[in-house]
């Protein structure tokens, strides 16, 4: 092995490396399976932002723990966290969409300068929402590969 405790061409795995790399992509796919479900359940029954929430914070740091597992090294020095932030953003705006017409926002509204009174009303969020969560997808995603272009030099 060499002195930053990472494998190296040619040394073998022993059955405690291959079990620990199985668990953690049990990890990644029940936990993520299950946060998804329960997102979904949850929005389904009515707490949009709790679900959106599950999703979130389930994927996120299902990703973190099972691609701790998975490395050579016990460390969150090989990209996990930037994974784990990658695939959380892309579930939560995939989520987004599969509710947007279920995501509202009060809009306060002044009908004329003149007027004091205002209304609240209740909209549809949809095209904001996607407008901006999908620039902060782009720059993620973008980031991701960067990094990974930049460290691989």
């Amino acid at each position: 092995m060499t002195g930053d405790d990472s494998k190296t061409i040619g040394e073998e795995y022993t059955k405690i490396d291959y079990l620990r790399k199985i668990s953690g992509l049990v990890v990644i796919v029940v936990f993520s399976i299950l946060s998804i479900y329960l997102g979904f359940s949850a929005a389904r029954n009515g707490d949009i932002y709790g679900g959106l929430g599950i999703v979130g914070f389930g994927t996120f740091f299902s990703m973190l723990i099972g691609t701790f597992l998975i490395t050579d090294r016990w460390e969150l020095a090989d990209g996990e966290f930037r994974k784990a932030l990658t695939i959380s953003i892309i579930s939560i705006y995939f989520f987004s969409m599969a509710f947007a017409n279920q995501i509202k926002a009060d809009v306060l509204i002044d009908a004329t300068k003149n007027v004091t009174v205002s209304s609240v009303v209740t909209t549809n969020i949809v095209g904001g929402v996607f407008d901006n969560l999908w620039a902060v997808v782009l720059v993620i995603i973008g980031f991701y590969f960067a990094s990974r272009a930049i460290e691989k030099k």
